[in-house]
Order: C-alpha cells, then sequence, then structure tokens
C-alpha cells in the first residue's frame, strides 16, 4: 500500500473514501521564474504563502504562457522614469496602464521638479491600482547579507532608484 500522498493517482493524496485535501479543487495560478537556487526557493515560498490562501501555484516553463513573470532587472539609470518606462504600454512587456502612461508623459513636461515628482508617484499607483506591478519585499540587491552568501551583488549607487518617488518635493 502506497504511503499516503504517493501514488494514489487522480486522488490528490487523499486516498479511496476519504476527503480531499484542501487544494484538490483550488484556484491555480502559474508563476515563470528564471532558473536557478534562489528561484526555486523563492518559488517554495510563494507556492506556500499561496496555498495558505487556498491557491494552487505551478511554476511554468514558458514565459508566455504565464499568469504572473518575474522581471529582475538592473536599472541602467537611477531614476523613476525607467521603472515606469518598463512597464509601459510601449514596452509591450504584458499588462499595463494608459493612464499610468499619460501621468509619466504629464510628468515630463511639468514645469516644477514638485509637479513631476507628484505626476511619477501617481503614475506608480496607477501600477499598483491596475496590478501591472505586484512588488513582494525589498528588492535583494539592496539587502543586507552575511559575507558568507554567494551571488550577492552590492550596488554600486548604495541606494535604491525608487527612493525618489517616496521622497517628498521641497
Amino acid at each position: 500500500k502506497a504511503a499516503p500522498g504517493r501514488g494514489d493517482k487522480g486522488t490528490g493524496g487523499a486516498g479511496k473514501g476519504a476527503p480531499p485535501r484542501p487544494l484538490d479543487n483550488a484556484p491555480e495560478l502559474t508563476l515563470w521564474l528564471p532558473s536557478g537556487d534562489g528561484a526555486n526557493i523563492l518559488f517554495a515560498r510563494l507556492s506556500a504563502d499561496f496555498a495558505a490562501v487556498s491557491i494552487r501555484l505551478q511554476r511554468a516553463t514558458d514565459r508566455a504562457d504565464a499568469d504572473l513573470v518575474l522581471m529582475d532587472e538592473v536599472a541602467r539609470y537611477p531614476r523613476a522614469g525607467w521603472f515606469l518606462n518598463r512597464l509601459s504600454c510601449a514596452a509591450k512587456q504584458g499588462l499595463c496602464s494608459a493612464e499610468a502612461d499619460a501621468r509619466v508623459a504629464e510628468a515630463a513636461s511639468a514645469p516644477t521638479a514638485q509637479e513631476r515628482a507628484a505626476l511619477l508617484s501617481e503614475a506608480e499607483a496607477e501600477l499598483t491600482a491596475a496590478n501591472v506591478f505586484i512588488p513582494f519585499g525589498s528588492p535583494i540587491r539592496w539587502s543586507l547579507v552575511r559575507g558568507s552568501v554567494d551571488g550577492f551583488a552590492t550596488n554600486s549607487w548604495g541606494w535604491h532608484p525608487l527612493m525618489p518617488l517616496s521622497w517628498l518635493p521641497k
């Protein structure tokens, strides 16, 4: 006889006559992540988090078929506009917000730094409200780590490029 959760195909490990397990009828969400140990750890943790709210997370092998895609890129320059442009409709990276694009365009011609900052903040809020960008933690590249951690790259700027969005204009 198979151990619980092993070899009892089609029952989700519940066995014949047993009640279904919590995720047997759960909605499924697919996530594409790059390959590697860090992505494997991230997937395991996200799977557990989604399971806690009864959503089964599956890892997509093809980026185009995924419901969610991890975008892990290093900014070419330290400006909020870089991030906002990467998520614009013109970039064709997936979901986008025409309203956010309009705020970025308005910011480019804003007469003062205060107005520009306010419009960029509105653009970021539009993207977040439209679920185009879902931040799920502080960027790893800007986290504190102990010296024995392999693969960690320091940030040459020493600060996160999106910080200007949180600053109040003077």
